[in-house]
């Protein structure tokens, strides 16, 4: 037996050790692993072994060593490195979470630039990988931050991460919410008034109800939108664009533009949020616009 064959055993001896003197207490969320991996709580300690709550089993709680949990995080930061489920075929890969909104995180695979939003019961701590075993897909294992920028400070206000979530475009406000609602490319806090189908009937905060006005959803926003910067206008005009950057961006290609906020950068194009609906994507940046485009175009043309 060579020597570096000799070093692997060892260390996979000593982590397997370290987790076989893991504490548990109840309430704890865990990843349980049984033939296969199951999101669970700690129900009860039973000798040196503890009952697990593993939420899709409906028989009973088993009983599990220390060295078949793996603690759950209930709170993550941006650009931490993780594990997590990519695919819910209990397969995981690496990778960076660049975003975080009421309670979620928006992680992103760097090798393919693919992006999801997890819940923190699929994000699991690097240091699990030899726990994991062939559930971890080593063909997806390498870090990009020498060419990937990601943001630093884009938690929401709370730092905590938004206490409501943002609503979407499909009507999801109501009479007395709190909105912002945008009128020539900049927002206004603003209050809804009245609502009928589509459109919302509202008054600008601060301002007389000689401003008030009925807006349909591409010009209306929760008042907990994500919040950013706008972008550093160079010698000859040129744009240079930066995290935190809010831009315009036609984003779902049907002829409208959206509000779209700047998360990470990696190799010439942005990834984008758009603030309404929250859907990612990646967009270039000749495609980002400072000012709200005049419509030139139309769907399907």
């Amino acid at each position: 037996m060579n020597f570096k064959r000799l070093f692997m055993i060892l260390c996979i001896l000593a982590f397997t050790l370290t987790l076989s003197g893991q504490n548990f207490s109840k309430g704890d969320p865990v990843l349980v692993k049984l033939h296969d991996y199951h999101v669970g709580k700690i129900v009860e300690k039973s000798g040196d072994k503890y009952r697990a709550d593993i939420y899709a089993q409906t028989g009973g709680y088993p009983l599990v060593s220390s060295s078949q949990l793996i603690p759950l995080k209930k709170t993550w930061a941006i650009g931490d490195w993780i594990l997590t489920d990519w695919t819910n075929e209990r397969i995981f890969i690496k990778a960076q979470i660049v975003y975080v909104e009421a309670g979620r995180y928006l992680c992103v695979d760097w090798p393919r630039q693919d992006m999801l939003w997890r819940e923190y019961t699929t994000l699991v701590p690097l240091e699990y990988i030899k726990v994991l075993g062939h559930h971890f897909n080593s063909d997806r294992n390498y870090y990009k931050p020498e060419t990937s920028i990601i943001a630093s400070d884009l938690h929401s206000q709370d730092g905590q991460g938004a206490t409501e979530t943002v609503k979407n475009s499909n009507n999801e406000f109501k009479v007395s919410d709190a909105v912002e609602v945008e009128w020539n490319g900049t927002w206004y806090a603003a209050k809804i008034l009245k609502q009928k189908d589509n459109t919302y009937y509202i008054s600008y905060n601060s301002y007389d109800s000689s401003w008030n006005e009925w807006v349909g959803n591409e010009r209306i926003r929760s008042a907990h939108a994500p919040k950013g910067t706008t972008p550093d206008i160079g010698t000859g005009n040129t744009i240079q664009w930066k995290i935190g950057d809010i831009a315009w961006n036609t984003f779902t290609n049907e002829g409208t533009y959206f509000q779209v906020k700047l998360l990470a950068s990696d190799a010439g194009v942005w990834l984008c949020m758009e603030l309404k609906s929250m859907a990612v994507d990646w967009k270039k940046p000749e495609n980002l616009h400072v000012e709200k485009p005049v419509q030139t175009f139309f769907p399907g043309k």
